[in-house]
């Protein structure tokens, strides 16, 4: 028989109430988005009186607890590495089919590929229906929903970069227009938290209530 999400309420509701109230923002355009690296770091936590840390107690809770070191083992490979499947696992627990992160992750369905989801979406589709898992458009389009939230552009200071809307958010905390008397092209300044860049910032660092340290 196959595993169910069996929650503790206690994990259960500290996961979606950080992951709804703490670590999902809003953009400058509206748009949510997760803070991974908050995610991360209570993902990768032992809290006061646990000896495992929070994934493995989210593995624990899915599964029982007669998995021995696979829990250790399997939230290694769900954190760190080329497969790494956090992203995949976070949303998949928010949805209640935290159970499922084996299957998404059989068909290859990990982090670094995230955004190569929707080209995915029907060979994943006809794997979990040869697992007869019950509900798979409903899987898959609340999946779909979630992804970009958690697929939130990094940036390289002085570099160029193109994101396109369907797969990226861009995380911008401010959006302000700088040109508008006209011209060829627009041009604004733009606010983006520390956080979302891959190498150290030279910018203008300032503190935003909420947001901690933005670099525009």
């Amino acid at each position: 028989m196959a595993p169910t999400d069996r929650w503790s309420p206690n994990i259960r509701e500290t996961f979606r109430h950080k992951l709804r109230n703490e670590w999902t923002k809003t953009t400058a355009f509206g748009h949510s988005y997760v803070l991974i690296s908050e995610l991360k770091r209570w993902m990768t936590s032992v809290e006061p009186g646990q000896t495992k840390n929070n994934t493995v107690l989210l593995l624990e809770d899915i599964y029982g607890k007669s998995g021995g070191t696979f829990f250790y083992t399997g939230s290694n490979s769900i954190l760190e590495g080329s497969a790494r499947s956090l992203k995949v696992f976070s949303m998949l627990l928010d949805l209640g089919y935290g159970h499922l992160l084996g299957e998404f992750t059989n068909a290859r369905i990990i982090d670094d590929q995230l955004h190569l989801f929707p080209s995915h979406r029907d060979r994943l589709r006809v794997f979990l229906e040869s697992k007869r898992i019950p509900n798979v458009e409903q899987i898959l389009e609340g999946f779909e929903q979630r992804r970009r939230q958690f697929c939130p552009a990094i940036f390289e200071s002085g570099s160029c970069g193109t994101y396109d809307d369907l797969n990226w958010v861009l995380p911008f905390a401010k959006h302000e227009p700088i040109n508008e008397k006209g011209g060829t092209a627009e041009v604004s300044q733009v606010a983006i938290q520390e956080g979302f860049f891959s190498n150290p910032v030279k910018a203008k660092r300032f503190e935003e209530p909420g947001l901690g340290w933005v670099c525009s």
